[in-house]
């Protein structure tokens, strides 16, 4: 190299005739190569590995001369225009990441991640300007598959700074889900719910439901989830109405069938009806209108749903009003039956029983609550029996 520099050098102080052409491709390509080199991890096959901890240990990185991925699903925040670099990272045993980012030469960044290949993927959530650290982004990501691979995508806002800057991953240990948290959603048992107290907040695991698609404008707000099987088919109908009813609920119903309370954020195809009418007092499936997705400008009632013998649902309820009144929701005029009264049975032994075994594994007929189990439920009999059941 160094010898190649000094025969242009020499050319230029020698005033090469006919050479001049060949002087200007060589210093160009010189310049192109080194000004204009892109980052190694420009793309999602080539992203830069994270490694996660307990800690924010950030990683330097650098978005100059980054071009534009097409072909992945845009970010939706942060005035995404090109320039983006890739990191990935292995989703630990918790399925729960946090990450975060820090300024450099950028002071306003958006980061977006994304689950899949990296030639397939899918956005699942996007921040702008989340982070402690300046304008920079962060996000946690929650109920992931362990062992699969998130995909983060980092850019400049609007491109107006390009430059080097510092992210991290987080491992996030969340709390054990409540009934705010779709996978601990309520059971339905019963027609009628009465809820003195409202809900506050969105539970344990946030963000199960992205705004972007969904009718429900506001996201999660001080919401609690339902569950419920159906046992035969027909109507979905239920009211929901506020213990004062110049409060405003809404709500939405998601088929989970063949999906899991994970893909509510990022699949909107999941929703079945959803409703974000500004109007107070009661609301519901209940045949009111034609609608089944419904904005603020909307009217509170949607029409009935159709549910089929088999099929799982859940049913987000949400105070828009931010308010401790309360509510009821009566799924009474439903001709579907959700829900069955017929007790459990048991149906086998999972283990062999030996003499003097103290433990009997068996299952059920169908899921139970657990907590519900009393030991005077059961009857133990045999040779030398009666037994008492201690726990």
């Amino acid at each position: 190299m160094k010898n190649s520099v000094e025969k242009v050098w020499n050319c230029l102080t020698l005033n090469c005739k006919g050479k001049f052409p060949l002087l200007l491709t060589v210093i160009l390509f010189l310049f192109s190569n080194t000004a204009f080199a892109q980052p190694a991890n420009d793309d999602p096959c080539n992203a830069t590995p994270l490694t996660s901890g307990a800690n924010c240990n950030f990683t330097n990185a650098t978005n100059t001369n980054a071009t534009n991925t097409a072909g992945v699903p845009t970010p939706g925040c942060a005035t995404y225009l090109g320039g983006d670099v890739w990191f990935s990272v292995t989703v630990p045993a918790s399925g729960s990441l946090i990450f975060d980012s820090n300024t450099g030469g950028m002071t306003d960044g958006g980061m977006a991640v994304y689950s899949g290949t990296c030639n397939a993927l899918t956005l699942i959530s996007c921040d702008d300007d989340g982070s402690t650290n300046g304008l920079m982004p962060t996000l946690t990501v929650s109920n992931r598959p362990p062992g699969s691979t998130l995909f983060i995508r980092f850019w400049s806002f609007a491109g107006l700074d390009d430059g080097t800057f510092e992210i991290c991953a987080t491992i996030n240990t969340p709390a054990s889900p409540t009934n705010q948290d779709c996978p601990n959603a309520i059971p339905i048992c019963q027609n009628v719910y009465n809820t003195a107290v409202s809900y506050s907040g969105e539970g344990n695991i946030l963000d199960e439901i992205d705004p972007l698609n969904s009718c429900l404008g506001a996201g999660e707000l001080n919401d609690v989830w339902y569950t419920f099987t159906v046992q035969t088919s027909g109507n979905l109908d239920f009211t929901i109405t506020p213990n004062t009813i110049s409060e405003d609920y809404d709500w939405a119903v998601y088929n989970l069938t063949n999906a899991s309370c994970a893909d509510i954020a990022t699949d909107p195809s999941l929703s079945v009806s959803c409703n974000f009418s500004a109007d107070p007092c009661a609301t519901g499936p209940t045949g009111g209108s034609t609608q089944t997705s419904q904005d603020a400008s909307g009217t509170p009632f949607n029409a009935v749903i159709p549910v089929t013998a088999g099929e799982t649902y859940v049913v987000n309820v949400s105070n828009f009003s931010t308010t401790q009144n309360g509510y009821q929701i009566d799924f009474g005029a439903s001709t579907a039956n959700i829900f069955d009264n017929i007790p459990p049975q048991l149906t086998s032994l999972t283990n062999t029983v030996q003499c003097g075994t103290s433990q009997l594994s068996f299952d059920f007929s169908e899921n139970i609550l657990c907590s519900t189990i009393q030991n005077g439920d059961f009857t133990v009999t045999g040779p030398g029996g009666p037994y008492t059941l201690s726990n």
